[in-house]
C-alpha cells in the first residue's frame, strides 16, 4: 500500500462579486454595479436567483481538507471561467487582476500549505495575460494560469486564436 496524501488538482472557488468589490482597483473600488461583474456562461443569471451562502468558502474548504484526507486542493475560478466573455479589453485586465488578487487574499495568503492558486487570465490581450501570470506566479506564487475558452470566436486551437504566443510568452 502506497502511504500519500491525494491532491485535488481541480478546486474551485465561489467568488461572489461582493467578495471581488473588495479587491477591484482604483478608480472601480467601492462602485456598486447594476450587474454582474462577470458575465454568465450561457446567459442565464443564475446567482441573483439564490439564496446567498453565509458559509465563507475557505471554511468549506478547510473543512473539506481536514476531513477528508486529502492534502490540500489547486484552486480555479468559477464565475471568472466566463472571462472570454468579457468584450472591453480593459475590463478583462481589470477583472483578472481584482480575482487573482481576491484569491491570493482570501485563500492563499491564508492556508499556503494547502491551497494553491490558478492564476485568471486576460486572453482579449496576450500581452497583457503573459505580464498577468508573471505577476501571479512571482508576486502571489500561483503555479499556473488558466486561459478561459468559453466566450473566443474560435477554439483555443487555431492559430489565429492567440497571436505570436511564442514570442509574447517566450
Amino acid at each position: 500500500m502506497i502511504d500519500y496524501a491525494p491532491i485535488d488538482a481541480d478546486g474551485h472557488v465561489m467568488e461572489t462579486d461582493d467578495e471581488l468589490r473588495r479587491y477591484l482597483p482604483p478608480p472601480f473600488e467601492g462602485r456598486r454595479a447594476l450587474t454582474a461583474l462577470f458575465p454568465s456562461l450561457d446567459g442565464w443569471q443564475r446567482s441573483t436567483r439564490k439564496l446567498p451562502d453565509t458559509e465563507p468558502c475557505l471554511q468549506k474548504w478547510r473543512k473539506f481538507l481536514d476531513s477528508s484526507g486529502v492534502a490540500g486542493s489547486v484552486l480555479y475560478p468559477t464565475v471568472g471561467l466566463s472571462m472570454a466573455h468579457i468584450k472591453d479589453v480593459k475590463w478583462a485586465a481589470v477583472m483578472a487582476r481584482c480575482y487573482n488578487n481576491y484569491l491570493y487574499g482570501e485563500y492563499l495568503q491564508k492556508e499556503p500549505q494547502r491551497l494553491w492558486g490558478m492564476a485568471l487570465l486576460p486572453i482579449q490581450d496576450i500581452t497583457g495575460a503573459c505580464e498577468e501570470l508573471e505577476r501571479c506566479v512571482s508576486d502571489l506564487k500561483m503555479v499556473g494560469g488558466v486561459i478561459p475558452a468559453a466566450g473566443l470566436p474560435k477554439g483555443l486551437g487555431i492559430p489565429c486564436t492567440i497571436p505570436s504566443t511564442k514570442q509574447q510568452c517566450g
